[in-house]
């Protein structure tokens, strides 16, 4: 049987993202019934992160949403991805990695979050590889091409870099002598 805070719950859920209005009215009728109520601290925490880009108050539905429950497994991908909007990147990668442990995690969104953070640092070979495991992670044909396309997004990046600056975003590989080679 659901309670009341989680039938606010969703009904925000279902109004999400067309409704906005709706959506954050039923997730604050659903708070002011169980203020513990994680799945509407979630998308509380995606509504401002998406549609407000309030960061500050999307880390404090989050937060409060991991200190509920940690392996809240719709927090992760989310959570994620505010931390690097706000160039948060080792706070970032923290939360990927933990949510990699959870169980039910969609890990190929995780890995897809891990690609964009290092994107954002111009580092499109460890980019690259974030996606080779979202592929690995990735259950069906549409993710698939996604993933497919945003590699080769990347791959262009790379190819409008100067040579020079090429050889720096490429991962390097140390030989027993330890001289470095470029792979």
């Amino acid at each position: 049987m659901t309670t009341l805070s989680q039938k606010y719950v969703l009904k925000a859920m279902n109004a999400y993202p067309y409704e906005l209005e709706t959506a954050v009215e039923a997730l604050q009728l659903a708070l002011s019934y169980n203020q513990e109520e994680v799945n509407a601290l979630i998308l509380m925490g995606k509504i401002y992160t998406e549609y407000l880009q309030d960061y500050r108050m999307a880390k404090y539905y989050f937060k409060e949403a991991i200190s509920i429950n940690i392996d809240a497994i719709e927090l992760y991908p989310s959570y994620a991805k505010l931390l690097i909007l706000n160039e948060e990147y080792e706070a970032a990668e923290k939360v990927i990695k933990r949510g990699l442990t959870v169980r039910g995690v969609d890990k190929g969104s995780l890995f897809v979050q891990k690609a964009i953070m290092f994107e954002y640092q111009q580092k499109f070979a460890e980019a690259k590889e974030a996606l080779n495991d979202a592929l690995l992670h990735g259950y069906n044909a549409e993710f698939e091409s996604y993933i497919k396309s945003e590699k080769d997004r990347i791959q262009r990046k790379m190819n409008r870099l100067p040579k020079v600056q090429k050889e720096e975003v490429l991962p390097q590989k140390e030989t027993k002598k330890g001289f470095r080679l470029f792979f």
